[in-house]
């Protein structure tokens, strides 16, 4: 059996939390352990709008966004093409500036890229010149972060995506589905508390990516971040997701969101469950009203 055919087996084995996040409290993995934190808004989104100005022409592309996650939640977006959506996820970075409203991750407003703040891009800009450890631990020497320090905390987010073993390979002999998870871990370097994801294993073909989006939600789950991921996947975005948030065309307001009422951890047996058919047509229906 290899890796890929087993999503948990390798994952570490901090405490996780089923169910809905915790409303007073939060469990975090710091360098392995976990950490008590008091809860409030990991992300609190107001109103946001947005335009672009390109040789006096203007274009809306954000006219009125509000959007709230708590620690611990799983949410997706979804919405057309063009809609917006990465936009609005590079607003929420801090890489791109907003024109009015208010966004606040931890409490603090976003005015460029923060600490608190991952992101994984669709294409995943790992170093094809280094080898698997060597990419993980770009976060940590760019920081400056003590050597030994970075060397045990890299060993931690290895083990929890999978890749024990496989430090000392480079990216030309792996697949593209532990690619994902070098990505994957190199984010986790940073121990963000908000990781935003814009459609990042789009690439994968869909039994890899079902593997991995189950690996992704295990690895947040107990580490205790949050996620807001971009997909053009209904199936994707539910089985991912505690909440579904669906955009309409551009410009993009939210004009939908579905709970998803299902325990974690979730397996590939979760798409059997009447809740996730229920939520993934609640969700599609939403979608053909905005089309």
């Amino acid at each position: 059996m290899t890796i890929m055919d087993q999503p948990r087996e390798h994952l570490a084995s901090a405490p996780a939390r089923a169910g809905s996040p915790a409303e007073s409290s939060v469990l975090r993995s710091v360098g392995g352990l976990a950490v008590q934190e008091d809860a409030g808004p990991v992300l609190d989104a107001r109103h946001l709008k947005k335009r672009f100005v390109r040789d006096g022409n203007s274009l809306e592309v954000l006219a009125d966004i509000t959007m709230t996650l708590s620690p611990g939640e799983f949410a997706a977006i979804i919405g057309p093409s063009g809609c917006g959506k990465s936009t609005f996820l590079r607003v929420l970075a801090g890489l791109l500036p907003y024109d009015s409203g208010d966004v606040r991750v931890m409490g603090a407003p976003v005015k460029s890229p923060r600490p608190e703040v991952g992101f994984m891009f669709q294409g995943l800009a790992l170093l094809p010149w280094r080898n698997v450890l060597q990419n993980i631990l770009l976060p940590a020497e760019l920081v400056g972060m003590d050597k030994e320090l970075a060397s045990d905390r890299a060993r931690v987010c290895i083990d929890m995506v999978g890749l024990t073993g496989f430090e000392k390979y480079h990216l030309r002999e792996i697949s593209g589905g532990m690619r994902q998870r070098v990505a994957l871990a190199r984010m986790l370097m940073t121990e963000a508390r908000l990781l935003l994801l814009d459609e990042p294993f789009s690439s994968l073909d869909e039994l890899t990516r079902e593997v991995i989006d189950i690996v992704f939600m295990d690895v947040c789950l107990k580490a205790g971040s949050s996620y807001l991921m971009v997909t053009h996947s209904i199936y994707e975005a539910v089985l991912m997701s505690d909440k579904v948030f669906v955009m309409s065309r551009a410009p993009a307001q939210v004009i939908g969101a579905v709970d998803v009422a299902l325990p974690k951890p979730r397996t590939r047996e979760t798409v059997s469950d009447p809740e996730f058919v229920n939520a993934a047509n609640e969700v599609r229906k939403i979608l053909e009203t905005s089309s």
